[in-house]
């Protein structure tokens, strides 16, 4: 009696485990339906720039997730010639951006954007739906 109610529930398990694999892929499949960055006409230039100014005619910009900090994910971006497998394109005015699938679910909710200010000027990666973790005592992780 104890072996069926332990072969019951390993082919409990199996349903379950399948279910939640599917339902996973519902919502991957989902996500790229609905997934977008927003760009704001200011970093649009730049990047445009900055493609004709390094020889990168066709190129396009991948952003990944460089790491986490206190104030969320932390992104690089490079110059990429071409859609690889797998990759996320989207396309803007004069170029694309490529991202992976852990990228995109980090992105979601982002606006890219050219800022200058007295340190520097270039891109960042905005996303309201991101709160910092460190609160108040936190000192120039920002």
């Amino acid at each position: 009696m104890e072996s069926i109610k332990y072969w019951r529930s390993l082919a409990l398990s199996a349903r379950d485990c399948l279910a939640l694999h599917l339902y996973r892929l519902s919502v991957v499949k989902r996500f790229e339906v609905t997934h977008m960055v927003e760009v704001s006409a200011e970093a649009v230039n730049f990047i445009n720039d900055l493609l004709q100014k390094n020889d990168k005619a066709g190129y396009g910009i991948r952003i990944y997730l460089a790491g986490m900090g206190c104030s969320g994910p932390q992104f690089g971006m490079a110059f990429q010639e071409k859609v690889k497998e797998g990759d996320h394109e989207q396309k803007a005015n004069g170029f694309s951006f490529f991202y992976d699938d852990e990228t995109a679910e980090m992105l979601e909710g982002s606006t890219v954007d050219y800022i200058e200010t007295p340190a520097g000027s270039g891109l960042i990666v905005n996303n309201p739906n991101v709160k910092s973790s460190c609160g108040g005592s936190c000192a120039g992780c920002h």
